[in-house]
């Protein structure tokens, strides 16, 4: 499962003509990250069961952060929709995170219950 999720980050970073990060899966307690120092993006395990298209949201959101986007603004989410969307995916956001994913017809791939992605 790694190697393909470290291939969604290579396909963006190639695709935005940025250096590549180490992707790593770790137990953390909170969520995921980009590292700037160690040019790195840790997943947390927890999201190894969550549905397959709440994954590759993940992924690309954190890599998006990895071309160069530190926050969340209107210019993050652009990238990000633009991605997720070659991807079949259309996020509704709450605020900064989405609210829930659904395709590109509309149908609902995952969405928070009680503040968890399911």
């Amino acid at each position: 499962m790694i190697s393909e999720l470290q291939q969604l980050v290579n396909l963006v970073c190639e695709a935005e003509g940025c250096q590549i990060p180490d992707l790593q899966i770790k137990e953390v307690r909170r969520g995921g990250r980009y590292h700037r120092r160690t040019h790195s993006i840790t997943l947390p395990k927890w999201v190894l069961v969550k549905p397959v298209e709440y994954l590759w949201y993940y992924v690309i959101h954190e890599t998006i952060h990895a071309i160069g986007y530190r926050g969340h603004g209107k210019l993050f989410k652009e990238r990000e929709r633009r991605w997720l969307k070659e991807f079949g995916i259309v996020p509704v956001y709450a605020k900064v995170y989405p609210k829930k994913l659904q395709s590109l017809n509309g149908q609902t791939f995952c969405k928070k219950i009680k503040g968890i992605m399911q």
